[in-house]
């Protein structure tokens, strides 16, 4: 019977990535899609609890350093909010909700809705 090199070869690394998969070390199923939601949650999508990275090492101090934490389930916007439209939520509501909780932190250096007449208006350049 003739033999193949090749078949030898093969076979060593079938056995290897049999081995791969069943350590918990090889490709992982990617995680649940976020689901669409209906009825309170329309427009909003579902997004899974889960790990995520926060922060980055290359960034400015106050991003460092990357680490790994588990965010429980939430809901997001489905579609994009301009910096106009927030502005425009900030006016009708204040930068802060009736129990305290934050709409707007307008300390932080990101943040493109500045004070106006007694009001908010988003700053040029960024409508």
């Amino acid at each position: 019977m003739k033999t193949f090199p090749w078949l030898k070869i093969g076979g060593v690394l079938f056995a290897f990535h049999v081995l791969w998969m069943i350590s918990g070390t090889g490709p992982r199923a990617a995680p649940a899609a976020p689901l669409e939601r209906k009825g309170k949650f329309a427009g909003m999508m579902l997004i899974p609890t889960g790990p995520f990275t926060m922060g980055r090492n290359g960034g400015t101090p106050d991003e460092k350093p990357a680490h790994k934490v588990h965010l429980p389930a939430f809901h997001i916007d489905k579609n994009l909010v301009t910096w106009a439209q927030y502005a425009e939520f900030i006016r009708r509501k204040g930068p802060a909700g009736p129990k305290g909780g934050v709409y707007l932190d307008v300390e932080d250096e990101d943040n493109r809705i500045l004070p106006s007449m007694g009001g908010w208006s988003v700053e040029k350049g960024v409508e």
